[in-house]
């Protein structure tokens, strides 16, 4: 199974295991992915639900997280033209 399909079927197995409407959800890419969720979202690593993975390339990173906020309604960030993001990560807001 391609590395695109699977982290698509891990952020889904998240979203079902954690409940909520994907709304509920910030799904976003970078580099540093602790920094991300920690940091620059201020989620509290032991009392918010939080997933990353790496996707390898830039273009399937986005990729997945153009169809979380496409297809599912996730909130998201609008990425600039060129990115070298390669981790996914999504967190539940609420």
């Amino acid at each position: 199974m391609a590395i695109k399909n699977i982290i698509i079927k891990k952020i889904k197995e998240f979203q079902a295991k954690q409940g909520g409407a994907w709304s509920d959800y910030y799904i976003g890419v970078t580099f540093a992915p602790r920094e991300a969720l920690f940091e620059k979202h201020n989620v509290n690593e032991s009392t918010v639900p939080w997933f990353f993975d790496i996707a390898l390339k830039a273009e399937i990173a986005k990729e997945i997280r153009d169809e979380f906020i496409t297809d599912y309604k996730a909130e998201g960030e609008i990425l600039p033209k060129k990115f070298k993001e390669v981790f996914v990560y999504i967190y539940k807001k609420r």
